[in-house]
């Protein structure tokens, strides 16, 4: 009894998870944390400064664009836009700017943080309403995942500070410091946080979806354990991403329903992320259904040939593909003229079709190669990638827009550069 009751939970917790859409960005962010001592008794705001316009979701305010509803739920009538505007209105020494979104209010000594993609290199900025005064620090780097500061004013009145530094420059030290605490405590059990919660929602889907045999299980966590330290412990910004398939070894070849339509591939190209450059708009999302488009594996107790219900599946990427695409580019805040090229999942020309002609795309906007390799699934995109490369369709600058969509059912977008 008790296994079967374990058995419904995992399989109850794994629809929960695999019902939802998830975005790209999901999963830990950095953080950057600070310790505010010796402050005045009153109330008073702080903003990081970045070194560059735009860093991930956050960037500076234009003038005449619309503030947006999570900043300022009442726009003009907000009781801290006068604040607001004070730090969109502030000339940094240096060039930095204000990200519109990333400011909050503080009383006396305090504690806070900000774990939602914080400037890579940063100034603290302080406001001070009650003597209309700002401290700006010098420039501080995050050091680590999660980052931990401290500040400390020492009591003093922020307009003494001010003025004092006024009277005596110190050409980019700042107003005041901003040290690094030690934050190892913080970075150890944060990483353990993040490998237990990683290796419980794997291991709990790998047992819902019936991964039960010890091999298995010990492959997940050990997978798992040794992504998690790399990620973790590597400072490079760098990623190569592989899609490689062997369906032929997979294939009823008695079955014309899905024989005819699947193929062998390889591709992979390398990612580089660089600090400035706008975010890719990645959308993911997954509608659980282990039947439409299955492939058991191995100890499953059937056989282990992928099957497939084409006019089920079809029907859903008719569906997700333009969704997808639409939500890539209103995360990305472009247009379909804005877009070089479209890359396209090469898993039906039907549906490539249907895609192109909602969005009115010329050919020399569109690849389809189905025709020479069948659908070769996690192989698809690269290999269109490489094709197109090598054919002088794209090069650096190019600016594309990459959809795809596979078992699980799951689908994915996202706004890509050639370089």
């Amino acid at each position: 009894m008790k296994k079967h009751l374990r058995s419904l939970l995992a399989l109850l917790i794994a629809a929960m998870l695999l019902c939802c859409i998830a975005m790209a960005d999901t999963g830990p962010k950095p953080s950057a944390a600070f310790t505010l001592t010796g402050m005045p008794d009153e109330d008073y705001y702080v903003t990081m400064l970045s070194e560059i316009d735009q860093y991930g979701p956050h960037h500076t305010y234009t003038e005449g664009e619309e503030i947006p509803g999570w900043v300022l739920s009442g726009g003009v009538e907000d009781p801290a836009y006068p604040i607001w505007q004070k730090f969109v209105d502030y000339a940094d020494a240096d060039g930095y700017y204000f990200l519109c979104d990333l400011f909050t209010q503080q009383h006396g000594d305090a504690e806070f943080g900000w774990t939602y993609y914080p400037p890579e290199r940063f100034k603290l900025l302080l406001y001070f309403p009650e003597s209309d005064t700002f401290l700006c620090s010098g420039i501080t780097e995050r050091y680590a995942f999660d980052s931990v500061y401290k500040v400390d004013l020492g009591g003093q009145d922020p307009s003494e500070i001010a003025s004092l530094s006024l009277t005596h420059p110190e050409g980019e030290t700042g107003d005041f410091a901003v040290d690094q605490s030690d934050g190892t405590h913080q970075q150890v059990v944060g990483f353990l946080g993040r490998l237990a919660i990683t290796l419980i929602l794997e291991l709990t889907l790998a047992w819902g979806w019936k991964y039960r045999r010890g091999s298995q299980l010990l492959f997940i966590g050990v997978a798992n354990l040794v992504t998690q330290c790399l990620l973790n412990a590597s400072p490079r910004k760098f990623g190569l991403v592989v899609g490689a398939e062997q369906l032929s070894r997979v294939i009823n070849w008695e079955d014309r329903g899905t024989c005819i339509l699947f193929g062998d591939g390889a591709g992979a190209a390398v990612v580089e992320c660089r600090e400035g450059w706008p975010s890719i708009g990645a959308v993911l999302g997954s509608r659980g259904d282990d039947e439409l488009l299955r492939l058991p594996g191995l100890g499953m107790g059937e056989a282990n040939f992928l099957s497939m219900e084409g006019t089920k599946v079809f029907k859903f990427a008719v569906e997700v593909v333009p969704a997808c695409i639409d939500a890539v580019l209103e995360k990305a805040g472009m247009t379909a003229e804005d877009v070089d090229f479209f890359v396209f999942h090469q898993a039906n020309a039907r549906i490539i079709d249907l895609a192109v002609r909602k969005y009115r795309l010329p050919p020399e906007k569109y690849y389809k190669n189905i025709e020479n390799y069948g659908n070769t699934a996690a192989a698809s995109v690269p290999l269109v990638l490489s094709e197109l490369e090598e054919q002088g369709r794209i090069g650096p600058g190019s600016r594309m827009l990459v959809v795809a969509f596979g078992g699980g059912l799951t689908w994915g977008g996202a706004m890509i550069e050639f370089a």
